[in-house]
């Protein structure tokens, strides 16, 4: 039985993702200045400046549900974190890092081999997002995000075209 860490992100109300234990940077408990990104998805409508870097700041729940943590110009702040995300860039094969909103303050959990279960049917897009999924007693069906998918240029591209499929090499953003 393997044991890993990981942190719960709160995508929408009660709809719960995760990333690995690494993958956490720095949690963000006030909203920094919000760089808008003109032409993008309603989803990815803003940068955040970190350590001198832009990175992009994407908001799940508008992605998977049309539900944000705040409309599509604004972030709400109360209750809202950004975390900033490490992962490898498949296109580079260098780390990279990025901002996902989360509505809670991310908790840190542990998960086991036997908590793997499918993905949830709804809504579809959870198979563009997640990589894999597992059970937890708190927080039920819990996908973990795919984050060298999640910051492609493919992911927005399908969300443009829905026909369109995904195939296995990622563009990141530019």
């Amino acid at each position: 039985m393997s044991v890993s860490n990981a942190w719960i992100l709160s995508i929408s109300d009660n709809l719960y993702a995760a990333i690995g234990g690494l993958e956490m940077v720095h949690i963000h408990s006030d909203i920094p200045d919000l760089i808008p990104i003109p032409k993008k998805s309603d989803y990815c409508q803003h940068q955040i400046l970190w350590r001198e870097q832009h990175l992009l700041l994407l908001d799940l729940g508008l992605f998977l549900y049309s539900d944000p943590c705040g409309d599509k110009n604004t972030i709400k702040t109360d209750n809202t974190f950004i975390c900033v995300v490490s992962y490898m860039s498949d296109q580079e094969d260098m780390q990279a890092y990025g901002a996902i909103l989360s509505g809670q303050l991310p908790v840190r959990i542990k998960v086991d081999d036997k908590q793997a279960c499918e993905l949830p049917g709804s809504p579809e897009a959870w198979s563009m997002l997640a990589i894999s999924c597992f059970s937890h007693d708190t927080y039920g069906t819990v996908p973990i995000l795919d984050l060298p998918r999640i910051f492609s240029t493919q992911v927005d591209n399908v969300l443009a075209d829905p026909d369109q499929q995904l195939n296995s090499e990622f563009q990141p953003f530019d």
